[in-house]
């Protein structure tokens, strides 16, 4: 029990220290910060000490201005990157993360070692939730971080360097353009730790998942499982983008979304990529 509680109080004042690193990074004193939350310089000194409970709000709100990514504040890490406010608030976030799950209200309050009442009582809005009681749900439910502030389908700012782009859909042509610093710089998926590959839309197999001219996310180096939504790039250099339905007949199955397209079985041999699409980005058409 001893060995737990050093481990719990090491990992908060890790947080803890991200948290008012990314602070003295921004340049902000304790009481410019505290003034946008409402607290005095002291109060929000308390809660970088861990005297004093985070709430989630309070993080997220400090964040944005920081400039800094929450869910890697909360890892205890200082990664820049602009952080948009969620429009749902923390405790119906939560709720929606433990519906995820499967799990009913009372076995979430069983695993998080809280009574249903007060489980019930945050979910619902009618008490605040704290970052130790969000990070210890998110863990235990084994839910996303990144997924928790930015929603299943959210977008991430953030600086990335993007190894080229190109075209698919129905011209089939393969159209590099190397360092693309522009998009780079403005978005990217969620999760991206490496260098990315841009691929812009052409036609309309996808819609209405996907539009004309949408821009998606791959990641070269990640495996493809049954299900996503991916980038295959043939020998020729053409690619295409479609969702991995698996393999029928020693084929593999790329699924049109739109029924009005075909959907395409190839060998694999014929393939010099297939590569998950991390995210999505869609310009004003």
């Amino acid at each position: 029990m001893k060995a737990k509680l050093v481990a719990n109080l090491s990992m908060s004042r890790s947080w803890l220290a991200a948290f008012r690193k990314a602070r003295m990074n921004a340049g902000m004193s304790l009481k410019d910060a505290g003034d946008d939350v409402s607290l005095s310089g002291s109060a929000l000194c308390r809660i970088e000490t861990g005297e004093r409970s985070c709430k989630v709000w309070i993080l997220e709100r400090l964040c944005s201005h920081y400039g800094v990514l929450p869910w890697e504040v909360l890892r205890g890490l200082v990664r820049e990157g602009e952080f948009a406010i969620p429009g749902t608030p923390p405790c119906e976030r939560l709720r929606e993360a433990r519906k995820r799950t499967g799990y009913t209200l009372a076995k979430a309050a069983e695993l998080l070692g809280v009574s249903q009442p007060s489980l019930s009582l945050i979910e619902n809005g009618h008490r605040r939730l704290t970052t130790s009681l969000l990070k210890r749900a998110l863990d235990t439910l084994n839910r996303s971080y990144e997924e928790y502030f930015t929603g299943a389908d959210g977008k991430i700012l953030f600086e990335r360097n993007v190894t080229g782009a190109a075209a698919a859909g129905r011209s089939q042509e393969a159209v590099y353009w190397g360092e693309f610093p522009g998009l780079a710089t403005a978005i990217g998926p969620r999760g991206a730790a490496r260098d990315l590959i841009v691929l812009e839309i052409e036609g309309v197999s996808m819609e209405p998942y996907l539009l004309e001219g949408d821009m998606v996310f791959c990641d070269p180096e990640t495996e493809a499982s049954v299900g996503d939504l991916v980038v295959a790039q043939f020998e020729d250099g053409s690619m295409v983008c479609k969702r991995y339905e698996g393999a029928v007949d020693g084929k593999l199955h790329l699924h049109s979304v739109n029924v009005a397209s075909d959907d395409l079985y190839v060998r694999m041999e014929s393939l010099a990529g297939l590569w998950p699409v991390m995210g999505s980005y869609r310009r004003e058409h």
